[in-house]
């Protein structure tokens, strides 16, 4: 297969199927790969339609992400 002319990396997908996963699933599944190249990254242990993305020849990156907050939020009133 030759090299797609563009390439799109999408960031953001999880392993729970919602409307975001639905909604990329449609226009990926609509775009010929000749045309254009989806690479997906996700935070998660495994993403939604992982095995169908990667049969189309897409590559899945899985990126860790840890949060380090050296101080709790401030400037904000307390609730009342």
């Amino acid at each position: 297969m030759s090299e797609p002319g563009k390439k799109v990396l999408v960031w953001g997908l999880t392993s729970n199927v919602g409307g975001l996963e639905m909604v990329v699933k449609n226009y990926v599944g609509r775009i010929s790969p000749s045309d254009v190249r989806f690479d997906f990254v996700t935070t998660h242990e495994s993403m939604a339609f992982e095995d169908w993305v990667l049969e189309l020849g897409s590559e899945v990156l899985y990126q860790r992400i840890r949060l380090v907050t050296s101080r709790p939020l401030t400037g904000f009133p307390a609730s009342a």
